[in-house]
């Protein structure tokens, strides 16, 4: 049976700015660009969280969107504090992983996929740089789902509707597929108070 899913408006990006990762209420997710939305996906938050270490904020919150679940995370660093791993090393930390792949990036927003140790299902996943300070995620997405934004970027194309079905019902807290901890965060120093100035890049 196929069931719309997301509804993707594409404007035009420019070359020279970096779109950015929003959520919208309590009802929207959505990539912007110079204020005007360019993807977004309408459904219904259903889940909240909060972890609170000294260094850094992790907000977490979970939308049904018709037939998928969407995990949207903002690890947002405390004041003095950096991400000192590069986009690439801080994914790997944060889940736990060394098998991922970079596929894509646009501006300040990447995409990979990756497989966790404990899980062979692939996760599909869209970060968004902010600055040296925040990070935040969006995974969750079927491969469809996904690859349509993918290209939606690469193309500077409108893209319409895309189908799929949702396999089966998970709970709430097995969908979070981040390993926030304080050994991430000391130990693994995810964040710390940078000796002069450390670039956060690509790495």
């Amino acid at each position: 049976m196929k069931i719309i899913i997301l509804s993707f408006i594409l404007l035009l990006l420019s070359n020279c700015s970096s779109p950015h990762i929003n959520q919208k209420n309590n009802t929207q997710l959505n990539i912007s660009y110079k204020n005007r939305v360019l993807v977004a996906g309408v459904g219904k938050k259903i889940y909240e969280n909060e972890i609170i270490f000294s260094n850094i904020n992790i907000y977490q919150s979970i939308y049904k969107m018709a037939d998928q679940y969407l995990i949207y995370e903002y690890a947002q660093a405390s004041s003095g504090y950096k991400f000192t791993k590069g986009v690439k090393r801080s994914v790997a930390i944060i889940f736990d992983t060394n098998d991922y792949d970079l596929q894509y990036t646009k501006g300040n927003i990447y995409f990979f996929t990756l497989r966790q140790k404990k899980n062979d299902a692939t996760i599909y996943l869209i970060v968004e740089n902010r600055n040296s300070s925040a990070l935040k995620l969006v995974y969750g997405l079927n491969k469809i789902s996904y690859e349509t934004i993918k290209k939606a970027l690469q193309e500077n194309k409108v893209i319409s509707d895309t189908n799929n079905t949702i396999t089966k019902q998970i709970k709430k807290t097995d969908m979070i597929k981040t390993k926030w901890s304080p050994k991430v965060i000391i130990l693994d120093q995810l964040v710390s108070k940078p000796v002069g100035r450390v670039p956060f890049g690509r790495k």
